[in-house]
């Protein structure tokens, strides 16, 4: 994922008018590459991976968890302490603010050996990781947090606003969308604007004994 460096993103107003000068651009540079390359041979293939780590809240007194809203944070004060001195770890923001990403330092080459030190780099990630977790504070490795976009899902708490900001969604707050990187908010109105709409994703309520009827379900 390449993140912006320098200057700021353009809203979606700004960027569906100059959508055919980025188009035109996108395929020059193409051009450019294909004609400047297409010819090289015996190139090594480099790669890697990433890995995006959800950072949780775990109460002390209370057992609970909540995801943690401090990724932009702890990713400051890792390259603070670190000082860029590792070349094994590179520690990116990932579109929420509780997720952060780890990945290769320098990436693997093309001999079998390389795939054989792939899980030994992924250890040392997260080791490295856990020596900068803030207290109570753990980090897993799961697709989504089972209570995402339930009644106090994060820490510090944070509410919806439906009627405001950047997501406007009923259950996701704009404060667990990455707070340090201007992509990630401007990205989410932007497709938000270009819908004309907010994303809707309508998923049916499992339903057992325990379940009111009718069931009636509470908005923000």
């Amino acid at each position: 994922m390449g993140l912006l460096t320098v200057g700021s993103p353009l809203n979606w107003p700004e960027t569906k008018k100059n959508a055919a000068f980025i188009r035109e651009q996108g395929i020059k540079e193409f051009l450019l590459l294909y004609h400047k390359l297409n010819s090289r041979l015996k190139h090594t293939l480099k790669w890697g991976d990433e890995i995006e780590y959800t950072l949780v809240h775990i109460d002390p007194l209370t057992g609970s968890a909540q995801l943690y809203l401090g990724a932009t944070e702890l990713l400051k004060s890792i390259k603070e302490k670190e000082n860029n001195t590792s070349e094994e770890i590179i520690w990116q923001p990932e579109y929420a603010e509780y997720m952060i990403e780890g990945v290769p330092g320098i990436p693997f080459g093309r001999l079998l050996h390389a795939f054989s030190t792939v899980e030994c780099n992924m250890k040392k990630r997260r080791l490295n990781l856990i020596t900068h977790l803030p207290q109570n504070c753990i980090a897993l490795t799961i697709s989504a947090f089972p209570r995402l976009g339930c009644d106090d899902f994060c820490y510090p708490a944070a509410k919806p606003t439906p009627e405001s900001g950047v997501s406007r969604s009923l259950f996701f707050p704009d404060a667990a969308i990455n707070q340090g990187h201007p992509r990630f908010q401007t990205l989410t109105r932007n497709i938000r604007e270009r819908r004309g709409a907010k994303v809707v994703i309508n998923a049916p309520i499992y339903q057992d004994t325990c379940t009111p009827q009718p069931f009636i379900e509470k908005f923000p």
